[in-house]
This record gives structure tokens, sequence and C-alpha cells, in this order.
């Protein structure tokens, strides 16, 4: 799969001599447990800064976002769903966003739902609607079309994070077929699983549940956006991160279910509300299927 351009800005994050070393911050860690600005983010403006100092790699791309690793305090963000309790099992067919790099440890997470649980406590399977092998296609629209048609089939999207899923133009289109199809949709992440080769978890990424939002204009419709890293301060090339229309698809949007009205003229990050997981910690081998039923309900599926 192709690197997307996102990442260059990783040469960026490692250099101790960057001005993003200053840089304004997000205030959307506050759903990690540092302070919360009620308010919601303004689409036309930069972030408030947090008087975060960055440091390199991974730390870095943190700071940007707000928050001290490690990424996240909680299981779930501010206000998560809470899995609806059935009489009967429910198996449901989920889509699985992810970025190619981590299809290892995807694998790991996709293998559940073909084998029966070993609990009574844990009925909830679920069946895979995700490209795989097809992922190499090279045409942009055959790839689209094949993403549309599994997330349209599928009751839930259910984004799995590694490192770099934060910036894949795909996994982020994935994300935005959720809501317009108004699918549930849920971030797993799975750093926690051990690589194939290293036999070591790795830090966890940021979700891309931060970086993509729904933006209320003031014609009443709403519409997909998308965190941009951009110059907050031409004097003194400080740089930081905005709000700008989502690219691969511009049309309105429906409200999802699951997120609150965002005051006109602001963005609501799809963070506020959809849940968000840890694969190892949350013990999502033996929970994952509640994790997407919950998400299937949220959304009214």
């Amino acid at each position: 799969m192709a690197m997307d351009n996102w990442r260059s800005i990783n040469a960026l994050l490692g250099n101790a001599n960057s001005p993003l070393a200053n840089a304004t911050v997000s205030p959307l860690a506050s759903i990690y447990g540092s302070s919360l600005d009620p308010s919601p983010t303004n689409a036309l403006a930069s972030f408030p800064t947090l008087s975060t100092t960055f440091g390199t790699g991974h730390d870095a791309l943190a700071g940007l976002f707000g928050v001290q690793a490690p990424i996240f305090a909680t299981a779930t963000p501010a206000a998560p769903a809470v899995p609806v309790v059935r009489p009967e099992p429910v198996k449901r067919m989920v889509y699985f966003a992810f970025d190619f790099d981590d299809l290892i440890r995807v694998n790991n997470v996709r293998q559940i739902g073909k084998i029966a649980p070993r609990e009574r406590k844990n009925p909830r399977t679920f069946s895979d609607r995700s490209i795989w092998e097809s992922r190499n296609i090279k045409n942009e629209e055959n790839l689209k079309n094949l993403m549309r048609q599994g997330v349209r089939y599928s009751s839930v999207v259910c984004v799995l994070v590694g490192t770099n899923t934060w910036c894949s133009r795909w996994a982020k289109y994935e994300i935005a077929r959720a809501v317009v199809d108004e699918r549930g949709l849920l971030a797993v992440h799975v750093n926690s699983i051990n690589h194939h080769i290293r036999k070591t978890t790795d830090r966890p990424g940021v979700s891309p549940l931060h970086v993509m939002g729904i933006f209320h204009a003031a014609n009443g419709n709403y519409y997909l956006h998308e965190k941009h890293p951009a110059v907050t301060n031409a004097a003194t090339a400080e740089l930081g991160y905005e709000w700008r229309p989502y690219e691969d698809f511009a049309d309105p949007v429906p409200l999802p279910k699951y997120i609150p009205i965002p005051s006109v003229g602001y963005v609501m990050p799809l963070s506020v509300r959809a849940a968000e997981y840890d694969m190892g910690r949350d013990g999502g081998f033996q929970s994952i299927g509640v994790w997407i039923d919950a998400a299937a309900a949220q959304a009214g599926r």
C-alpha cells in the first residue's frame, strides 16, 4: 500500500531543532484525562496552547495532540457507549479499517470472529467484511468502490489503530464511509499485541478518530472535516493543527446518532463519543464482540 503524504511530517517530528518544538497543541487530549475545554473545537482557528514541550519520535507526535505518553489513560472516551445486553447471541457484520503496515496484528484480531467463543459469558461473534488482499489495487476509484461496498454491507466499522493509522488516507476514508452510511464506529488499539518478529508490544498510536470530525455549517448541513498540520504564526513559523474540509468526501453527511450537535461554525471530533479500547489491556480477545455490538447499537443498528 502506498505511503501517505502525511507521513512526511515524521521527519519534522524527530528534529529537536524543528519549529514544531514550540507548536501549539490540540485540546483533544481531554478525553484521555487532561483538563477539558467543554466547548467544541473551532474549525476556523488554531488550537489553544497547552504548554507542552515536545520530545522526539512518538513523544513529539503525542505532544502535537496535546497528550503525554501513553496516548490514552482510559479504555473509552468521555460518555462511552454501554454494551447492550441481549437475550440471544448477536453476530455482527464488521468492517475493519486499518493501516496495511499492521496487517499481522490485524489478522490476530480478524481470526477471533472465525472461531467459536470459549466462554458462555462471551457469546457474541462477528463476521468480517473488510478488504484484505485487494488493498494493493492501484486504481483509487476501484479501491474506494470496494471500501464503499464493504462498509455498506456491515453494521460497524472498527478501526484497528497502530502507530501510523492516524495518517493513513484509506483508513480515514473507511471512517468517512462509516459516517456517510450511518454505521457504528469504534477504535481498538492493536500495538499491545506482540510484534511477530520482535515478540514485544509497541507504544500505542494516535487514533484517527481524533483527527476527523463533523462540521456544522451555517446552512444547517454537516460536513466531514480533517485535522491538518498548519503554520499558526507566520512571524515565528509556529506550527500546529487546524480543521479543514475532508477532501475525499465533500457532500453533506448525516449527523451520527452518537455525536452531540456541534455549534454552528464548529467541528466535533468523532472521538468525543465513539468508544476507544486497547486490545491487550482491555481484554479484547474476550470482549471485542461486546464492543462491536455496543457500537452498532449506539448507531441504531
